[in-house]
């Protein structure tokens, strides 16, 4: 027993005064005598003064139970006693859905397990217990809080749970685990992790880590890091070969290229290696896919398949009558193919990625990227009335077509003065003068660029290839990359929002809609992916991979072993719950005063 309040022991000290109270202050009691009692002072007289002895009674008792419970109540004693059910307590549990947790141990994987276990934890202990779920594997996430699911709902959420990231973000897990506790109720923190990565510094972590380690040693062997390299008569296909047994393996390695086998051979894999490959592949390549025959115990990452994709040109349109110095400096982008258009016979209507005006401007917009040199001054939505210099130091804003340009050595010279309010967002500005504005609409962005080109040296400085460098890449189409790591984002972007996009999966014959610009990549295997705008439809193809160097070791760690020797947990036995007995004694001080009044007032 502990006391939270020793001082209110000192109410013990009125035990005695109440026993000289009785002694002194007994009251009169009633005794029938004969008539001799008039005598009974000579008693004292020939036999001496006898001691007092308090008289007991059930008033003196009452009185002593009341000043000791009390006391004892101010004391404010604590006991511990058995916890029906246990201690409510606040369960933080952190998963490690990182891909090497999808390795087999017996006839479930890893990560199986570990969602076993975690589904153990929030149904064992109290029913009043609130509970926690992060996953820490790429990315840590919240999965959910029972307090707003409920257990089942909290279940069913980890049920969902799949394992695909790459790497372990345990540190931001473990500050997420932190922000979402509430501490109205004791914390206990759970991590279940096959502990396959590097040891990560968190002994600043202000708990208690309760370590749920999962899954053994195991055979593991992978193809990581493909990569092609297009050359004039073929392709040069790159990967390496892991081995991360302790034992030297056999393995029968096999390369398709458009399905037809176009290399199979056997491989010696000496223990804890990585070897680089390389296979060269005559011919046109479309789809090249790398098979490790046989058994491990992580299959999916025995495979691997990349597309020959190279990315679209991109179409520019230069509608000028005066095309140098742009159609030059266009020509030098790689991947760019230029088409010079006279203003008559422009139409909006022609389908092309950028389209840059010089002079002119049309009655129509075209959809897309467009950039404006040297604006007309009659034309009626875009007016300027002439030509003003440029004599202060450029102001300039973050974007993506001038990053990068270094424009300290540019003199402007003259810019085209603008009729009117500038309709648009300043880019590039000198004082109060606009250099570059920028228009946006559901269907084009247009660039407005003013300073005069014939004035100043902006053609003839790095800055003004490097600027139409970046306008290419910007207005570049959307085109995926040949191979992606099991759970990246399928990210489309932000600036193409104008075209329907599908992808076929491994899994599934049928299109899956891509509605919020990105798709989680969850399948092994060859992807196609289908957008379609006023345009047409372009079709692409993709490879989705499961090996890489980290997750395809599947072998715990050493630091795995030195947390274990010094933190396994013991077995706890029946749990025990501190109470407060004060509330107890004072209901006892009440009923025993009301017990003393009776007594004394019958």
């Amino acid at each position: 027993m502990t006391f939270l309040n020793p001082l209110g022991l000192f109410g013990l000290l009125s035990v005695p005064v109440i026993v000289g109270l009785h002694l002194h202050l007994e009251r009169n009691r009633r005794v029938i005598v004969s008539s001799m009692f008039l005598w009974s002072f000579l008693e004292a007289k020939f036999e001496g003064q006898k001691p007092k002895y308090i008289q007991l009674s059930w008033l003196l008792v009452l009185d002593i139970m009341v000043a000791v419970f009390l006391s004892l109540a101010f004391a404010q004693p604590m006991v511990k006693l058995p916890a029906i059910g246990g201690q409510p307590v606040q369960k933080i549990i952190l998963i490690d859905d990182s891909t090497s947790m999808l390795a087999m141990d017996g006839d479930s994987n890893r990560f199986s397990v570990a969602k076993e276990t975690a589904v153990q934890l929030l149904r064992e202990g109290n029913t009043q217990n609130e509970s926690i779920i992060i996953s820490f594997g790429g990315t840590s996430e919240l999965v959910g809080k029972s307090i707003d699911l409920g257990t089942e709902g909290l279940i069913n959420k980890l049920e969902g749970l799949q394992a695909l990231g790459t790497g372990v973000d345990l540190r931001s897990g473990l500050a997420l685990a932190l922000s979402s506790a509430s501490f109205d109720l004791p914390i206990e923190v759970y991590i279940l992790t096959d502990a396959a990565f590097e040891s990560v510094d968190i002994q600043d972590f202000p708990a208690d880590i309760q370590w749920i380690f999962i899954g053994s040693e195991q055979n593991n062997q992978a193809v990581i890091d493909p990569a092609l390299d297009n050359r004039a008569i073929g392709t040069d296909l790159f990967f390496s070969l892991a081995n991360y047994s302790a034992q030297q393996v056999e393995r029968d390695l096999e390369i398709r290229a458009n399905q037809q086998v176009v290399d199979n051979q056997t491989v010696l894999m000496p223990p804890m290696s990585v070897q680089q490959q390389i296979v060269s592949i005559t011919g046109e390549i479309e789809v090249v896919e790398i098979q490790l025959k046989g058994q491990d115990s992580l299959p999916m990452d025995d495979y691997a398949v990349l597309s020959n994709l190279s990315a679209p040109p991109v179409q520019v349109a230069l509608v000028t009558d005066f095309p140098d110095p742009i159609d030059r400096a266009i020509l030098g982008v790689p991947g760019a193919e230029l088409t010079v258009i006279n203003p008559l016979d422009f139409s909006p209507n022609l389908d092309f990625d950028l389209v840059i005006f010089r002079g002119n401007l049309p009655d129509r917009w075209p959809s897309g990227t467009v950039i404006v040199f040297d604006p007309p001054q009659d034309h009626p939505d875009f007016k300027v009335t002439g030509l003003e210099t440029v004599i202060s130091p450029i102001n300039v804003l973050p974007h993506d077509l001038i990053e990068g340009v270094d424009l300290a050595g540019v003199r402007w010279a003259y810019v085209w003065k603008i009729d009117g309010d500038v309709p648009g967002r300043i880019l590039l500005s000198s004082e109060d003068v606009p250099l570059m504005l920028q228009q946006q609409s559901d269907q084009n962005e247009i660039f407005f660029f003013l300073p005069q080109l014939s004035s100043g040296n902006f053609t003839k400085h790095p800055a003004f290839p490097i600027f139409l460098a970046n306008s290419v890449e910007y207005a570049r189409s959307y085109s995926p990359k040949a191979g992606y790591l099991l759970g990246e984002l399928l990210d489309l972007g932000n600036s193409r929002e104008d075209f329907l996009a599908t992808v076929q999966t491994p899994l599934s014959d049928a299109g899956i809609l891509i509605e919020k610009g990105s798709l989680a990549l969850q399948d092994v295997g060859l992807y196609t992916l289908r957008l379609e705008d006023s345009f047409g439809i372009n079709e692409y193809q993709f490879g989705v991979n499961a090996g890489e160097f980290e997750e395809s070791n599947i072998n715990q760690r050493e630091w795995e072993s030195i947390i274990t020797s010094n933190e396994e947990l013991e077995p706890t036995g029946m749990q025990m719950i501190e109470v407060n007995l004060s509330p107890w004694l004072l209901l006892v001080v009440v009923v025993l005063l009301v017990l003393e009044a009776r007594r004394a007032w019958r």
